[in-house]
């Protein structure tokens, strides 16, 4: 054992048996010898003779517990780091507590146990390496600040992220930042957990910061980390869209990519992102053959050693290289290897992998294949947002991963698609998918969703929403790679179904939405004119009119689809000429509608809540109390009982309470919205203050504290079935990333609220609550709700222009 050589595992076998023979070493000392002498057992991947040293290890004090533990521990670190198969530690240590671990001190207990989760992650079995990490941290609780502890926080971090949770991951990740024990290599891994998690929420900007730092602290003893964050940092330069920085980095470390797994898949990641961005990349930047060629070994030396994970990872990256080269038939034969693979060895599908997949059984004509596929995406998405507190967040990290194989999928349904059927699913399928994965997860999907998911969206299906006399037509969207059409559906009172295909409009949406959304904003009575009197205006009404009026008769109800590009454009100004009008996100969500129809009123409790601003204009505040009044005087009439909420006792507690005590609500507020976060919010007192419009407090950490939003509304578990608000521009939705729909409603919906009527932008309240109450009255004196908001706003519209007579909007269940 002199001169440079590295120990052989017998040369280490026998210094443990000396060690221990002369006393030089007590027993549990074991393990540190062990990590002292086999970095080059290490180095070389030299798997079974680290295993067999760990058994002659224990083997020596075969009785003691905690030299078990602790061999096992050091052998479960080892074996991660060289990328062992997994499996065969578990078959060691078993995958649950056995009984020999009872007698081991606590921290023998957390070190043997984080391992145990590792490996348990590793295998893709999340949900019992989270569970075993929180016990790691329960028995280190009084040890918050070591670094031990650190590192069980930063493992249950990445599982928190991994068991779709990565904002939660994101909080704890930040948190440790600030813990002065995380440092060295330990803060290298925080931060690059980190970057992943901010991936997850697309965040490519944050993640880019995050590797940066990461790059700036492997030196000195930690320079052997510096070529995988050059590679991770190229990465992450490629999904922030920064490609000619990501190509000079690769550029860079490419000759020192070699075979390590760690840096060839992220390396490999990096050039593919940029290749499916980018045309023109000079055959001079990188050696794709060779790229490719030691993709292709480390499959097969993965899967030679059981190694599912990089075995998996090449393969993907080889499937995606295939597809480049517009080779299909072996990039399919790939991607069916690996769906073969994910299914023998419990791993999951990406949503990008099953996207593929129903896209080639399209082209196969498989249809029954590719539903059943698709069927699967929800699922899949949990794993990557299913325990989300911000949907909206996930949802745009979701997106390039996943728009591409959508609108794929979309050309070829296009191409295919024998029926009506196939094409609402397949526009479906891209509306709401993190937050029906969340359903899916809680097991709270409606009888008629999962037969809708089933089945297909199916004239059987939509028959349930026939509505008791005329007809409801319902205007959706279908996207492809560089194409949106449209088409109505149409169910009348007998269960009729039938479908048509519309002429697109030839207005320039994208343009109009712009206009009009600048214009209802800044518009006010002193201003002459109308923002609607535009002739691209003009030319989208007669668009809609000209194409629903062979589908529709006059006072048929019209439902909106939005479409994630034109969400916002006031859609039920248009059609209100003729048909009342909702918006709504989706088959889904009117298909979660209750099956019977209101015919008679069921209200027995209202509720009003009424909090103005800090100085509030005597105008609003007038506004707010004659509308009290005229609530009062109609609960009267009605022999209803009413519920208030007034000024600073109308915080978010007392909002809270309100929503749960009432059928019908009216909210008597201010509204805040703000397109950057993806906010919708109602503003409350809060601590006995009243809620200021002051445009620069509106950042502070005050302010948020007398918001309450769509997220919030997510957190309640009963709510009133039916909101009128006078809140400016919350009767808006934001759309983001794939379709996924955030609102007022949306967020309450899972607690009950069906149905909102709310000012579609800026009200003026002396104008707009008349329309909001006298819409409330006709509601609970019989109407449908479609019927009173419309005939409220015909009546509005003799003394009032058009954008305040039509100011308030219906979203969710019209009836």
């Amino acid at each position: 054992m002199t001169g440079t050589k590295s120990p052989t595992a017998a040369d280490i076998a026998e210094l443990l048996r000396t060690s221990l023979d002369e006393m030089v070493a007590k027993p549990e000392e074991l393990s540190t010898i062990l990590r002292q002498t086999t970095k080059g057992l290490i180095d070389a991947r030299s798997i079974d003779e680290l295993v067999w040293l760990a058994e002659e290890a224990i083997a020596l004090v075969p009785n003691s517990p905690q030299v078990r533990a602790k061999v096992y521990a050091w052998l479960g670190s080892v074996l991660k780091t060289v990328r062992a198969d997994p499996h065969r530690f578990l078959e060691l240590i078993s995958d649950n507590v056995q009984g020999w671990e009872s007698s081991l001190a606590p921290l023998q207990q957390a070190a043997l146990w984080t391992e145990r989760s590792n490996t348990l992650r590793m295998v893709g079995r999340f949900d019992e390496a989270l569970a075993t990490i929180e016990n790691v941290l329960e028995i280190m609780h009084d040890q918050n600040d070591s670094a031990n502890y650190c590192v069980a926080r930063l493992n249950h971090a990445i599982l928190l992220r991994e068991t779709g949770a990565p904002d939660l991951s994101i909080i704890e990740l930040e948190a440790l930042l600030l813990v002065p024990s995380v440092k060295g290599r330990l803060l290298i891994s925080v931060l690059d957990s980190l970057a992943l998690a901010y991936h997850r929420m697309g965040r490519p900007a944050d993640m880019v910061h995050c590797y940066e730092k990461s790059l700036t602290l492997a030196v000195g003893p930690f320079s052997d980390s510096a070529i995988a964050s050059r590679a991770n940092l190229a990465l992450s330069l490629a999904c922030d869209d920064r490609y000619d920085n990501a190509i000079a980095l690769l550029t860079d470390i490419d000759p020192l990519i070699g075979t390590d797994p760690t840096i060839l898949l992220t390396a490999a990641s990096a050039w593919l992102t940029i290749l499916s961005n980018v045309k023109g990349v000079p055959k001079s930047a990188f050696n794709r053959m060779a790229l490719r060629t030691a993709l292709t070994q480390t499959a097969k030396r993965a899967k030679d050693e059981g190694n599912i994970q990089d075995w998996l990872s090449a393969l993907r990256i080889l499937g995606g290289f295939t597809e480049l080269s517009d080779n299909r038939e072996m990039a399919q034969r790939i991607w069916e290897r690996v769906a073969q693979i994910c299914s023998e060895y419990d791993q999951s599908l990406s949503p990008s992998e099953l996207l593929r997949l129903a896209g080639y059984a399209y082209l196969k004509n498989d249809i029954n294949l590719a539903h059943d596929l698709l069927l699967q995406l929800p699922g899949v998405i949990a794993t990557h947002g299913g325990q989300a507190t911000d949907i909206a967040a996930v949802a745009i990290g979701l997106e390039p991963n996943i728009r591409r194989g959508l609108d794929e999928i979309a050309a070829v349904a296009w191409d295919k698609a024998e029926t009506f059927d196939d094409l609402r699913f397949i526009a479906e399928m891209r509306r709401n998918l993190v937050s029906r994965s969340q359903r899916q997860l809680r097991e709270s999907l409606s009888p008629l969703e999962l037969k809708m998911l089933k089945e297909g969206i199916s004239n059987e299906v939509l028959a349930a929403l026939a509505p008791i006399s005329g007809r409801v037509g319902i205007l959706e969207w279908i996207t492809g790679p560089e194409w949106i059409s449209c088409f109505v559906t149409v169910i009348d009172s007998t269960g009729e179904v039938h479908a048509q295909m519309l002429e697109y409009p030839e207005t320039d949406l994208d343009w109009l939405l712009e206009k009009m959304d600048t214009s209802l904003r800044a518009w006010h009575r002193e201003r002459p004119g109308d923002p609607f009197d535009i002739p691209q205006w003009r030319e989208l009404e007669d668009w809609l009119i000209r194409e629903l009026a062979p589908h529709l008769q006059e006072d048929d109800h019209l439902v909106i689809f939005e479409h994630e590009r034109f969400s916002g454009l006031p859609w039920h100004v248009a059609a209100a000429q003729y048909w009342s009008c909702s918006y709504a996100g989706g088959w889904a969500s009117i298909l979660t509608l209750p099956g019977k129809v209101r015919t008679e009123p069921a209200t027995t409790r209202l509720g009003v809540a009424l909090v103005p601003v800090f100085r509030e204009s005597e105008e609003v505040l007038m506004s707010y109390h004659k509308s009290l009044a005229h609530s009062k005087n109609l609960s009267g009439q009605l022999g209803l009982k009413l519920v208030t909420r007034e000024g600073k006792e109308c915080d978010r507690e007392g909002l809270i309470e309100l929503l749960a005590e009432v059928d019908v609500c009216k909210l008597l507020c201010h509204g805040h919205v703000s397109l950057f976060g993806h906010e919708i919010d109602l503003m409350l007192a809060h601590k006995g203050t009243l809620p200021s419009v002051d445009p620069l407090a509106a950042k502070s950490t005050v302010a948020y504290q007398h918001r309450f939003g769509w997220r919030d509304g997510r957190k309640l578990r009963i709510s009133s079935p039916i909101l009128f608000t006078a809140a400016c521009s919350t009767g808006l939705a934001h759309v983001v990333g794939v379709g996924e729909r955030v609102s007022l409603l949306a967020g309450l919906n899972n607690a009950g609220t069906r149905a909102l009527v709310a000012p579609r932008w800026d009200a003026v309240a002396s104008s707009v609550l008349p329309v909001l109450d006298e819409a409330l009255q006709l509601y609970l004196g019989g109407m449908t709700l479609a019927a009173a908001v419309r005939v409220a706003c015909q009546e509005a519209q003799a003394n009032e222009p058009r954008w305040i007579a039509w100011t308030i909007c219906i979203e969710g269940d019209w009836r």
